[in-house]
């Protein structure tokens, strides 16, 4: 076997040389975050030993749907590791999954869900503060892109445990149907949604990414049980 087919290198250098080739032949163009978050991923799988729990049998919405049920550090690895699988699963495999009782969009609409529901109870609960920079010379091969060491900080004004619990529902029901108006992904949990969001001062049409965080606590606190009512 020829020498030649031999090539030294981490699985970072070859999978960043691969995504920049796909995207020049694509002709698509995105931010150095995007692509670099891509390499990062896809070096991860490589690096991942026998006993990564990405693949492990288990279905993704049931890990989602234990991720959501743990709290703290565990809840917010979790439901980084659906986000990633999703789009891990989603990006690779999207022909077989269209031969497959749940398709391609099951696997977006996880990883949507996963990490639009991570953003907002992030934010709701703590103060993200920059530790320290890191520079792109720490990483083999150097991104395009600088990092940063953060720290998130417990909120003073957080939401009490009870509204807490109403923000995770009310997340749960915008981005598991993020394609659906909020008029149609809350009707699960209020009532008639409808009065309840024009009395907030939001639009009844709207979708669940066009809420700011504020907007969720709002509706958390808004929140008095099961199909409350407005």
């Amino acid at each position: 076997m020829a020498v030649g087919q031999f090539r030294s290198e981490s699985a970072l250098e070859f999978f960043k040389e691969e995504v920049e080739s796909a995207m020049a032949r694509q002709h698509l163009r995105t931010s150095e975050w995007t692509s670099y978050y891509v390499v990062k991923l896809l070096a991860g799988y490589v690096a991942a030993g026998h006993d990564d729990q990405t693949f492990d049998g288990q279905p993704l919405g049931l890990r989602l749907a234990h991720a959501l049920q743990s709290e703290g550090a565990a809840q917010r690895e979790g439901l980084r590791s659906v986000g990633d699988a999703s789009l891990f699963v989603a990006g690779f495999f999207s022909d077989s999954l269209n031969r497959r009782l749940v398709d391609c969009e099951y696997y977006i609409a996880l990883g949507a869900n996963a990490y639009g529901r991570l953003a907002v109870i992030a934010q709701a609960t703590s103060h993200a503060k920059t530790v320290m920079d890191v520079p792109a010379r720490a990483f083999t091969p150097p991104p395009k892109v600088e990092s940063a060491v953060v720290r998130l900080t417990p909120r003073a004004d957080r939401p009490s445990a009870e509204r807490l619990d109403a923000l995770q529902k009310i997340t749960a029901a915008a981005f598991g149907q993020r394609r659906k108006m909020l008029r149609g992904s809350l009707s699960g949990i209020f009532a008639d949604p409808v009065p309840v969001l024009q009395g907030l001062g939001l639009s009844p049409t709207a979708r669940a990414e066009e809420l700011s965080v504020a907007d969720f606590v709002r509706l958390a606190r808004a929140f008095n049980g099961p199909r409350a009512a407005p």
